[in-house]
């Protein structure tokens, strides 16, 4: 009988990284009807929130850090020059990388222009989707073109049944930039599931993985060891691969999740939360420099897939051996 004895990324496991997710708000100037967020409210991260984040983040020992930022639309949260100074200025690491879960329609304004140019020590980039649903290929190509920092951008397209025509014709007109791009399958809202036809499948998956696996699950089976390596269009066909149940988890120690209230979780599956207040600072120190057991039947995102995962007496990873 197959076991699972480990999981994650081969760079999860020797990279000492923290990847700290950010939803800095709930509002967003597009309506997708396929938006997992369609109730949006009018949370914000306040100022005090990020204050508090950057003074726990700053104490770390880590060799890189990686900031997603997510919302609603990251782009037109209040706070950004701020949270940029933070992570330029009082986080001290070989790396550090922000990434904009971005709609590209602000891309070409001076603010975002501005940004770019003031986080002397980090590495920006811009994951945009390409919601063709709201901004027309025509519109979001020309935001592209008014910024001036493309090769930081890459464009994703969300594969939905029924539109592969239109991303094969987005493609195309980005490619003509010079920007790089990329196939995702679109999850559906809540309650709902997609079908998607074999050529939407394999076109996805070409184009998300373009021959890369990033993500493995090794196993046991009467003393062999086997790997199966997955991609991130991969996951979404098979769904037992995702099940961690029961194994030592590095989520705390290597990733955070924030959301706009200021509540700070380990991950999707995992009970255990704080908040971002001074008084809560020891929580918050305690679960940045701790791992736990996975609790859950299905790994919420790419992220939290690339963190190491190991059966009990397995061997961790060294760094937290440190």
């Amino acid at each position: 009988m197959m076991k699972i004895i480990r999981a994650g990324s081969n760079k999860g496991w020797v990279e000492n990284k923290h990847i700290v997710m950010l939803n800095l708000l709930d509002n967003c100037n597009f309506r997708c009807s396929y938006c997992i967020n369609k109730q949006q409210q009018s949370r914000v991260l306040s100022k005090e929130n990020l204050e508090v984040l950057i003074s726990g983040l700053a104490e770390l020992k880590r060799d890189a850090f990686v900031f997603p930022l997510a919302g609603g639309e990251p782009t037109i949260y209040p706070h950004l020059e701020k949270l940029i100074e933070g992570i330029d200025k009082k986080i001290n690491c070989k790396s550090k990388r922000i990434i904009f879960s971005t709609n590209g329609s602000l891309l070409g304004t001076s603010r975002i222009k501005n940004l770019c140019k003031q986080a002397s020590s980090v590495d920006v980039e811009f994951a945009v989707s390409a919601h063709l649903e709201q901004i027309s290929v025509d519109k979001l190509v020309k935001q592209i073109e008014l910024f001036p920092f493309k090769e930081k951008c890459r464009v994703k397209f969300l594969v939905t049944p029924g539109g592969l025509g239109e991303i094969k014709q987005a493609k195309f007109e980005f490619a003509k930039m010079g920007v790089k791009t990329q196939a995702i399958f679109a999850v559906p809202p809540k309650g709902e599931t997609y079908k998607f036809t074999e050529e939407e499948k394999s076109y996805a998956e070409k184009i998300d993985t373009n021959g890369n696996l990033p993500f493995f699950n090794e196993y046991t089976d009467n003393g062999k060891i086997e790997q199966i390596r997955f991609s991130r269009g991969g996951k979404y066909f098979n769904p037992e691969l995702l099940n961690y149940k029961g194994l030592n988890c590095a989520v705390g120690h290597n990733l955070i999740r924030v959301s706009p209230d200021g509540k700070v979780i380990r991950c999707f599956g995992n009970p255990q939360f704080t908040y971002l207040t001074q008084d809560n600072s020891a929580e918050l120190r305690e679960m940045l420099n701790s791992t736990t057991v996975c609790p859950a039947t299905k790994c919420g995102c790419n992220p939290m897939l690339s963190v190491p995962k190991w059966a009990h007496g397995v061997k961790q990873p060294i760094y937290l051996e440190k």
